[in-house]
């Protein structure tokens, strides 16, 4: 997680009970799902400590929502003020499935003016369709539109100058469903565009993000493909999702020299960054690093897992469950429980060879 600056996470399953701490981040007011028998649904965005003071959840531009969490990025750190939507969108028939949920999406975005990013699951099937209007240069020239103007309709000559891809790929074969049209709608409406299989490792390929499938999306305002840095799907992990890819999306800022800050300290002055160009901030979706050490068990390797279980750490454990109070602890004691027990199971895993580094290879290192 300490390589990503934004980690935005869908269907967290969490209520109004859970209260997940992730040490050097904040955690943004989540959205959850209300009036369910069971946990389902939820959104979490948690933002690295040092960028808190640049991201707001509760300004003119932002709203509660049950499928989105909304939050905007000052000029400050982009390059201009960002309206971000982080999106679940339940699959289509489900019991808290709606249509009307794209006519939110598209109502906050039309009152914000804001340049926006959309990420998150959709559970759209859009294919390689296009998410513009094509207009036949024939109609523009009986519109008497000049020709040095026909390439500034709808802003496909944003893309063109920084060398983005009009056409998108995607390798999702299956049809266009209703969620599909209605988020293709919504981009022509607004004048959005899929990052998916235009940008970074993703581009002309359009790689699948949940089985043989595209319904994870990064979708932004063309202007911000100038600040797009680089664009990828990566690896699955069990650990993250059932069947989801994480993806991530790397944008440039106006803040440089982020590794001297003191990443401890939860307030950041202005002062503290050059106010230059060529550093980065990077956002996930299910984050996760490219390179993943997974353990697997190994059942041959069992009994020298088992010899290696250190006993006096155990019992220095159990000790230490002996002295807890059910009835008067705290996360911190809780935690290092848990740490301790990690690390007893951790320990014993290595020295019998259980963990397995795996690259993924459509993924580079930036």
């Amino acid at each position: 997680m300490s390589l990503y600056d934004v980690i935005c996470l869908t269907e967290t399953k969490i209520d109004q009970y859970d209260d997940v701490e992730v040490n050097g981040f904040k955690l943004l007011p989540s959205v959850i799902r209300q009036n369910c028998t069971s946990k389902s649904g939820g959104i979490c965005v948690y933002v690295k400590e040092y960028i808190c003071n640049y991201v707001h959840v509760r300004d003119p531009f932002t709203c509660s929502s049950h499928c989105v969490l909304w939050f905007t990025i000052d000029d400050k750190l982009l390059f201009q003020k960002t309206l971000f939507g982080v999106v679940y969108i339940p699959p289509d028939g489900s019991l808290y499935s709606s249509v009307d949920m794209f006519n939110e999406i598209e109502n906050v975005i039309n009152e914000s003016d804001l340049q926006v990013c959309l990420l998150g699951d959709f559970n759209a099937h859009c294919s390689n369709c296009n998410e513009y209007v094509d207009i036949d240069n024939n109609i523009l020239d009986f519109c008497n539109v000049p020709n040095i103007e026909q390439s500034l309709v709808n802003n496909l000559h944003i893309l063109e100058e920084c060398g983005i891809p009009v056409v998108r790929q995607s390798q999702d074969k299956h049809k266009v469903d209703k969620y599909g049209k209605k988020l293709l709608e919504l981009c022509r409406s607004l004048e959005l565009f899929f990052v998916n299989g235009r940008v970074g490792n993703d581009k002309d390929i359009g790689l699948t993000t949940c089985n043989n499938s595209v319904i994870d999306y990064a979708i932004v305002s063309p202007n911000l493909f100038r600040s797009i840095v680089d664009f990828n799907v990566l690896i699955f992990d069990p650990i993250l999702s059932d069947i989801h890819k994480p993806i991530c999306l790397h944008l440039c800022t106006n803040l440089t020299c982020v590794v001297d800050v003191d990443l401890n300290n939860s307030y950041v002055n202005d002062n503290d960054m050059d106010n230059t160009n060529d550093s980065n901030i990077v956002i996930t979706l299910h984050g996760e690093s490219e390179s993943i050490v997974k353990p697997i068990w190994a059942r041959d390797r069992a009994p020298v897992f088992t010899e290696n279980l250190d006993d006096t750490s155990i019992d220095e454990l159990l000790n230490k469950l002996e002295d807890i109070d059910p009835q008067n602890t705290d996360n911190v004691t809780v935690n290092n429980v848990v740490n301790d027990c990690v690390n007893i199971i951790r320990n014993a895993a290595e020295q019998a060879n259980m963990f397995v580094k795996i690259n993924d290879k459509n993924v580079k290192k930036m």
